[in-house]
This record gives C-alpha cells, structure tokens and sequence, in this order.
C-alpha cells in the first residue's frame, strides 16, 4: 500500500460474505453495496451502526429515512453494543490485515477473498459436524 493510505477498510455483511474492501468507504460507496445486500434480504427494521462519519453523513441518513430503516448509533467509546461488528473486524484484521503485509489493494482484495472462502469452508464444516453428531 502507498504512504498516507492508511488500512484498508472493511464493510462485511454476513452471512451471505458480501465484503467490500477499499482504503476508505464513503457513505455513497457504502449505501450502494447495501442496496445490493437488501436486494437479496430485504430492508431492516433498523441497523445499529457506530459514530464514523459514513454513518452521520446526511447520504447515509436520507439513504435509511428513505427505507424507514431506523438508525441505531452506539455511544461512542462503547463498541460492546455493536459486539458482533467488532468481533468480525477483530478476527478479520488478525487473520488478513495484521497478517500480511500488502504492496495493492488488489492484494487485500484477493487474500480476503481466500480468507473468506476458508472461513465459510470451516463454518459449516463444523456446523455439519454438530448437526451431524446431534442426529438432526
């Protein structure tokens, strides 16, 4: 990655693993890939999301006002009650960002892919295990 670029960023969506991978993430970018996403699960109630400025960008909230979808901010300095996000990031920047060092953001993008790919892989391998082991 070039100096000044900072770390990739990350918008995950699961479990259908729609990730999109840039540097950083606008609030149009971000709300583009989300309507694909509600194509396919269609709109939420509401979306508990954290304070960064993709979330508060006048796009982001028109884009929900116009779903009805109800924003749900955590406070900030709390990110426990976005545990599940956290706990992607976390387990994402360990296996792929902290993990390698990247020359490209196509490097980022391929390796996430693969990381994914295993991830899901051994997913439901154990899924099947306990299903399997349980006699549904």
């Amino acid at each position: 990655m070039r100096q000044g670029q900072g770390k990739p960023s990350v918008f995950a969506q699961c479990p259908n693993h729609k990730v999109e991978k840039n540097v950083s993430l606008t609030a149009a970018r971000m709300t583009r890939v989300m309507d694909q996403i509600l194509l396919i699960r269609g709109a939420p109630e509401r979306i508990r999301v954290d304070n960064g400025p993709e979330f508060t960008s006048a796009v982001f909230v028109a884009w929900c006002e116009r779903r009805n979808i109800v924003i749900e901010y955590t406070q900030p300095g709390k990110p426990t009650q976005n545990a599940f996000v956290e706990r992607f990031n976390g387990i994402y920047r360990d296996g792929v960002l902290d993990a390698w060092c990247f020359m490209s953001l196509t490097q980022v993008r391929e390796e996430t892919e693969r990381w994914l790919e295993n991830t899901t892989r051994f997913v439901r391998t154990n899924r099947w295990e306990t299903c399997r082991q349980s006699n549904f």
